[in-house]
């Protein structure tokens, strides 16, 4: 949520010593002083409430560095926020650039030579990759940028040739048959749940997934189309008839449209209610979005599917399957060199007779606790709201010495000048007959004004 109030209304409270005039009371829990501050600071009584409803404490001033203005005022800063500064990269640039530019001792970037980026690259430790012991390629690329959008190209050679880091460790486990059912009845949302059916049985990216409508299942082939994000089309993806039809069933249970997205949550909300039913189930690793494609990958090979069809499937290089997904099977390795019984079944075969029963189950389990508000899947628990107890209503308890507050006050509104004009009247009647009661001194106070033809 965005805030309501604007920095320069921020700013000018704090300038003119809002924070100080006002109070907490934690026994009545209200501020006290908010009208002298409303009147202090020139703001409205309820501009102020706000801002301490927003920003109880007073805001805290981040201090930056000097060297980080004369950035700012430098002549190479202002001309590549006019030929780049529209760019989506400009922040990331601009971070690399002040990183280098500190480093040379605060040097405008337009005076820089050869000589400083071969310094930057060879003793900038915020800009090196420890794997490399050279500068970084992503920090290499920001200067890059920097250099060309002002025409400096004789500087392009000295950040040539920069080496890349090592690549990444192979996933070191994918989940067994054991752990992906212990997983499945950890599972607390239907949605959750028909993300991590689709994910291990389609080798498909969270970024794929998540594209996923009605509109784009196609049961009589036993197909539904994915967006792949790195090839930016939609490929069809082959499951087995039984993951559609729990699929089927869950977009008709809650209603949703052709054309709406079936898993609407973000990667890391589905990563976090994984890695939580991970934990509940009591593995002892990570389970991750990103350990549903290992999954596929490994399971379908070991169940028979060839590394070319999972090739296509995952929309992944076969070298890259056998460097960082699939896992090691030894009992096929020990089939095909010892002649042992492999003693497994098809990969389709595997998911309807040993997995579907489980996500079946689960999915009758937990369907009834949630309901479809606004195209969001909701706990019905959210909507079962506590009585709240009825207070006992007290007889108001009138007060001359609020009245005299009143009076001695100074109101900045329209309606709360009229209020004073009311109870200062009040007040001098009081004065004069004190034995009096407020109603007594109301019916002498009407009495006046219709006496004198006024409203």
């Amino acid at each position: 949520m965005s805030s309501q109030i604007s920095k320069k209304t921020l700013d000018e409270f704090v300038k003119l010593g809002g924070y100080d005039i006002v109070k907490y009371d934690r026994k009545k829990r209200r501020w006290k002083g908010v009208s002298k501050a409303a009147r202090t600071t020139n703001l409205h009584r309820d501009t102020v409430t706000r801002i301490l409803k927003e920003f109880p404490t007073k805001p805290i001033k981040k201090i930056m560095p000097k060297y980080y203005d004369d950035f700012k005022e430098s002549t190479g800063y202002k001309r590549l926020k006019t030929e780049i500064g529209h760019k989506s990269w400009f922040n990331y640039a601009i971070r690399d650039v002040l990183t280098a530019f500190h480093f040379l001792g605060n040097k405008d970037i337009i005076y820089w030579t050869l000589e400083d980026i071969q310094n930057i690259r060879r003793n900038c430790l915020k800009m090196r990759s420890p794997e490399t012991d050279d500068i970084h390629p992503n920090k290499a690329t920001s200067l890059r940028r920097a250099i060309k959008a002002l025409n400096m190209h004789k500087l392009i050679p000295a950040l040539e040739h920069v080496s890349k880091p090592p690549a990444g460790k192979k996933l070191a486990w994918y989940l067994e048959e054991d752990d992906l059912i212990k997983l499945i009845h950890q599972v607390q949302r239907p949605d959750t749940l028909l993300y991590l059916y689709v994910g291990v049985t389609s080798g498909a990216r969270h970024s794929g997934i998540v594209t996923l409508s009605p509109e784009r299942i196609k049961t009589a082939s036993g197909e539904m189309l994915i967006f792949e994000p790195k090839r930016k089309v939609y490929v069809s993806k082959v499951v087995p008839s039984c993951v559609l039809e729990l699929l089927n069933r869950y977009i008709v249970d809650f209603k949703f449209r052709g054309d709406q997205k079936i898993f609407g949550s973000s990667y890391s909300v589905y990563n976090e209610r994984l890695t939580k039913a991970g934990r509940k189930a009591g593995l002892a690793d990570i389970t991750s979005t990103h350990i549903l494609k290992h999954t596929f990958v490994s399971q379908a090979s070991f169940h028979g599917v060839s590394l070319d069809v999972i090739s296509i499937q995952t929309g992944t290089e076969e070298g890259t399957l056998k460097k960082f997904y699939r896992a090691e099977n030894i009992r096929r390795i020990r089939h095909e060199l010892l002649g042992e019984d492999y003693g497994v079944t098809p990969f389709s075969e595997w998911i309807e007779k040993v997995l579907h029963p489980h996500f079946v189950s689960r999915y009758k389990e937990i369907k009834e606790k949630y309901v479809k508000t606004d195209g969001v899947l909701r706990s019905k628990a959210v909507f079962k709201r506590e009585a709240k107890p009825t207070k006992k209503k007290t007889k108001r308890k009138f007060s001359w010495k609020a009245i005299k507050g009143i009076v001695d006050s100074e109101p900045t509104t329209e309606k709360g000048k009229r209020l004073q004009k009311y109870w200062k009247a009040i007040w001098e009647l009081h004065e004069k007959h004190p034995e009096k009661k407020y109603a007594d001194l109301k019916e002498i106070f009407t009495q006046g004004e219709k006496s004198t033809g006024r409203k």
